[in-house]
């Protein structure tokens, strides 16, 4: 794009007022805004996001087109910022879909205050534990560790156990001492009856996005509630209404 100076030669236009450059920064900035507001649904907010990099590519060509001659300098400068967009997508996509155990600002504070709600009877000291075979399950389990701890629970010898589950699950298990029934086929469970303390962990573990399922463990004391982390899924779980409500209801008492 090019305007006459009159005098028979020509001048480029200025970056500033080429309408690719408004163009590809106007779209990078509405795909950007629309995968943040769709953080409820993270694989739709993720391809918006990543949809974006192509408009903010079309910007810096013509950007660095238009602030210097140098062709080497203009293909330095265009690879450059084309890695640095890149690099701010990878941070936004992490802050608006993080990983399931990775507690990090407003999911932090979220979880901690979900932990401290306070339950009718005593609470259960908590017995934290992760599969041996997991290294990222064991690093989250000494994370949550500390943020029970930090909501007032006690935890049980103030350590991670290394627990081997008979069917290895990923998220979170929350388990009793209550007997597994044994003449039972592995798809099928037992309903019991869930007191305060175990409510409290999960309905805190679900409302931050945490898979939880249920487990027997024999050999936890009476009073005490295993907590343990296998593997990490690959998404949040979406906290529907029902599960609201459910836990709201459990506030003020156990659910069955």
């Amino acid at each position: 794009m090019v305007t006459s100076t009159g005098g028979g030669g020509t001048a480029p236009t200025p970056w500033y007022k080429e309408n690719p450059f408004w163009g590809g920064l106007g779209g990078f900035c509405a795909f950007v805004v629309a995968a943040v507001s769709l953080a409820d649904r993270p694989l739709l907010g993720r391809v918006l996001l990543w949809m974006a990099w192509p408009f903010a590519f079309v910007s810096i060509w013509v950007l660095f087109g238009g602030l210097t001659r140098n062709r080497l300098v203009r293909i330095a400068c265009r690879i450059a910022g084309t890695l640095a967009v890149g690099l701010i997508i990878l941070k936004v996509d992490a802050q608006i879909n993080p990983l399931p155990y990775d507690l990090t600002g407003s999911r932090e504070a979220k979880f901690l205050g979900l932990l401290e709600k306070p339950r009718s009877g005593p609470r259960d000291t908590l017995r934290v534990g992760c599969v041996p075979w997991s290294e990222r399950s064991c690093v989250a389990a000494g994370r949550f560790l500390i943020e029970f701890s930090k909501a007032g629970w006690t935890i049980d010898s103030n350590r991670v156990f290394r627990v081997d589950a008979q069917i290895p699950t990923d998220g979170v298990t929350i388990c009793t001492n209550k007997p597994p029934p044994t003449n039972l086929p592995p798809y099928l469970g037992e309903w019991q009856t869930m007191n305060p303390s175990h409510v409290t962990i999960a309905c805190a573990l679900l409302e931050t996005g945490i898979r939880v399922a249920g487990a027997s463990d024999i050999s936890l004391p009476t009073g005490t509630l295993g907590v343990y982390f296998g593997p990490e899924p690959s998404s949040l779980v979406s906290f529907n209404k029902t599960l609201e409500k459910a836990c709201e209801a459990a506030s003020a008492g156990a659910v069955h």
